[in-house]
């Protein structure tokens, strides 16, 4: 990789690298990595660097070593908000042996949190399309989402209230022509309620992650996101300060 492309340290970039080529699927499952010794020539960096970058992956869950080699593995690793949205945009399959499951969907009335977030005024005629869906690792279930969207978007997007396959923010911007392009994050662990619990295969009570994120355009939001991950599920992902 050309020096010139290098604003994030080394390591770093190598470990995104890998950790992108997993999570959509380009490095499957059980896929064996370069060696150290592949990876210092390839990036042109010192073994150490190289082993470092592996070795943050192997703490963030998406690699596993032996005296075989490295190989690649989401026995803990999950996608991050982030994640999932540029895996949307790349147009990127699914990580290899995950699949997602939309076990409700519907125009129903908002929540008032939901409302404010959207921007709506809460009223008698409010209406809102949520999406409720369960990604499975196998036959596993990993997380468990709520994805909700605006009326407008209901009107112009009939297939949001239905439990159709598909990719929702695709179907927005062929409709409007509006797509995210700023995000937030929150997460908090605390206890899974008796639906999370139910999806997930948990008992009420168990430590979750909780995760919500919004993403929205210049006009307002598109997708307020709720989402929940049983324990033992790692996320990370890359940013840049500065």
């Amino acid at each position: 990789m050309p020096r010139a492309e290098r604003a994030k340290p080394v390591y770093i970039q190598i470990q995104d690298h890998f950790r992108t080529q997993i999570l959509d699927g380009t490095l499957a499952e059980g896929t064996r990595l370069p060696s150290i010794a592949e990876i210092a020539r390839e990036w042109e960096v010192a073994p150490a660097t190289a082993a470092k970058a592996i070795a943050s992956l192997q703490v963030e869950g998406y690699v596993h070593s032996s005296t075989q080699g490295t190989f690649a593995t989401l026995g803990k690793g999950a996608q991050s908000a982030h994640d999932r949205l540029e895996a949307i945009r790349r147009g990127a399959d699914m990580p290899t042996g995950h699949r997602v499951e939309v076990t409700e969907a519907g125009i129903v009335m908002p929540p008032v949190y939901v409302a404010e977030l959207l921007g709506m005024e809460l009223g008698p005629g409010a209406r809102v399309a949520r999406r409720q869906f369960t990604t499975y690792d196998g036959p596993n279930p990993v997380r468990l989402s709520v994805a909700w969207y605006s009326g407008e978007f209901a009107a112009l997007v009939p297939q949001l209230e239905t439990t159709e396959q598909g990719n929702p923010l695709a179907w927005i911007e062929a409709a409007t022509g509006r797509r995210p392009t700023s995000g937030r994050d929150d997460l908090e662990a605390r206890d899974a309620d008796v639906r999370e619990a139910r999806a997930l295969g948990i008992k009420p009570g168990d430590t979750v992650l909780a995760g919500v994120h919004r993403w929205w355009d210049d006009d307002g939001m598109i997708e307020y996101g709720e989402w929940v991950l049983p324990r033992k599920r790692v996320v990370s992902f890359p940013y840049t300060i500065g």
